[in-house]
């Protein structure tokens, strides 16, 4: 695929479903139905979980997968550099969705929380 390899596609999904979970977990306890948009730590704290579900799936389906592997064609000696099928989103491995998604928390929280 152009934009996921392997099960790379669960990023976006993922993501969504955390935050919706995240959603509705802080309007049972609340009892607020707005308290999630209104609140500056919510989306962090769901992106955060995020990240470490990518991370920590990313890692048991990458392990041990290197990237390309180089292979020598026995008869005129050119080298043939194969891409073995990883788990990546728009270009990038799994589990380095991890760290991106806890950046993007770490500055939502950032530029957020002083403004509530």
């Amino acid at each position: 695929m152009l934009f996921w390899r392997g099960q790379g596609w669960i990023v976006g999904p993922l993501v969504f479903a955390v935050s919706l979970a995240a959603e509705l977990v802080t309007e049972t306890v609340t009892g607020d139905d707005t308290y999630y948009q209104n609140s500056g730590l919510a989306f962090p704290i769901a992106l955060v979980i995020a990240g470490a579900i990518c991370w920590k799936l990313g890692r048991s389906k990458n392990e041990g997968l290197p990237a390309t592997q180089t292979l020598q064609d026995k008869e005129t000696g050119e080298e043939v550099v194969l891409e073995l099928k990883t788990h990546t989103c728009m270009f990038i491995r799994l589990e380095f969705w991890g760290p991106i998604l806890w950046a993007i928390a770490l500055w939502l929280a950032l530029v957020y929380i002083p403004t509530r």
